[in-house]
């Protein structure tokens, strides 16, 4: 059986206060707090450290070892080889390095297509390179639900696309995308798939096979690793983003060449402390006490059923699988607003756009209040929101 209690103990930060107020913090999809195992993998490598491959004292091939376990240890958690796992600063910079190399193959008359429902770091880059290369960018729509429509998705997917890139699931609805399905129709169309997992991974099992994926991309720090740490697994590995020291074979006058992969795509001296920080954040996750995804639900559900019954919320979606967070918004109350007052409370919650703009206008929103619990939360914090909620919604209603 799931014991939250003896999980929460591993994260510090969830036994402070602010306001003088125990801290509820329901700010996950943002950013997860820290377990105590992985301060303690990053404060090792900090004390005893040197740069990494190049070195063949002691110290160098321990943090060498280190690193590369690192890869290794990221590889298996997707079921991939380590040679297709290039660590990144996070999904924002996995998602531009592939852009990168598809600018130079797009040509008039391709196309990108995106989902209706991505985070601006796997929209606007997609955008961007089409604009500069006359490719045509395709933005697959969702149905009323807020699922993925697969039927609009099969007829805009057609031959000529070169690439789609969809969320794992959405950092504002919540919806866990049909990944092999859309992976299926892109093949089809003769075209890359793409996944931005930063939230997927958080809460789903996840097998780059089973996805079927070529590409996926995720941040440590919503896993509880330190910031400025990712992954991007490539099925094939793509060529060098970047170029420096690190990733060199041989250069001459007049030409260089290149380390395979991974090193090809790690200009530089690689964040080694983030990668360790990152596999101890991975490990927690796999030796979770079973239950933990039922649990997550749980209070997602449990969350949902609240909301749905108060007067003047309104939920966005209602995917047919809701994971890792919600939305909603509230009539006359400024999501702002009810923010602050909320922190007031001790209630850690997310209000504004979420960087999804084109998601948030389509549902004829600017804005919105998002709450994402994680493992660690408790049915007793999502029953102190809602009651928070009640107690402040009065004060901010115009």
């Amino acid at each position: 059986m799931f014991d939250v209690n003896s999980v929460r103990q591993i994260c510090p930060a969830l036994s402070g206060q602010v306001h003088g107020r125990p801290l509820i913090y329901l700010d996950n999809a943002a950013t997860a707090q820290m377990p105590q195992p992985v301060w303690d993998a990053v404060r090792r490598i900090e004390l005893r450290r040197a740069n990494v491959h190049r070195g063949i004292h002691a110290v160098s091939e321990e943090c060498t070892s280190a690193y590369e376990a690192a890869r290794t240890a990221v590889a298996a958690y997707l079921g991939a080889q380590p040679e297709q796992i290039r660590f990144t600063s996070g999904t924002t910079d996995a998602v531009n390095q592939t852009a990168d190399w598809l600018r130079t193959q797009l040509r008039p008359g391709d196309r990108v297509a995106v989902t209706r429902m991505e985070h601006h770091s796997n929209f606007v880059p997609w955008q961007q390179i089409c604009l500069e290369t006359g490719a045509e960018f395709v933005i697959l729509p969702l149905t009323k639900e807020g699922d993925l429509d697969l039927s609009a998705a099969e007829q805009l997917l057609a031959p000529g696309v070169r690439l789609a890139a969809a969320a794992h699931s959405s950092n504002v609805l919540g919806t866990v995308n049909d990944i092999p399905a859309l992976a299926e129709l892109t093949h089809k169309a003769g075209g890359l798939l793409f996944v931005d997992g930063a939230q997927g991974i958080c809460h789903e099992t996840v097998d780059v096979n089973a996805l079927n994926c070529d590409f996926y991309a995720f941040s440590g720090h919503k896993l509880g690793a330190p910031f400025g740490i990712g992954a991007l697994y490539a099925r094939t590995p793509m060529p060098p983003a970047r170029f420096g020291g690190g990733m060199v074979d041989e250069v001459l006058d007049d030409r260089t060449t290149f380390a395979l992969a991974p090193q090809s795509g790690e200009a530089g001296t690689p964040n080694v402390s983030g990668a360790v920080g990152l596999a101890a954040a991975l490990d927690v996750r796999r030796t979770l006490p079973e239950g933990w995804q039922a649990w997550e639900d749980a209070l997602l559900s449990r969350l949902e059923q609240g909301l749905r019954t108060m007067d003047h919320i309104h939920v966005l979606g209602q995917p047919r699988r809701r994971s890792g967070c919600l939305s909603f918004t509230t009539d006359g109350a400024s999501p702002y607003d009810v923010a602050v007052l909320l922190d007031q409370l001790g209630i850690a919650v997310r209000s504004g756009h979420h960087c999804a703009q084109p998601l948030l206008r389509s549902l004829g929103q600017e804005y919105a209040l998002r709450v994402s619990p994680a493992f660690y939360n408790t049915p007793e914090e999502i029953d102190a929101l809602l009651d928070g909620l009640r107690r402040v919604l009065p004060l901010c209603t115009t």
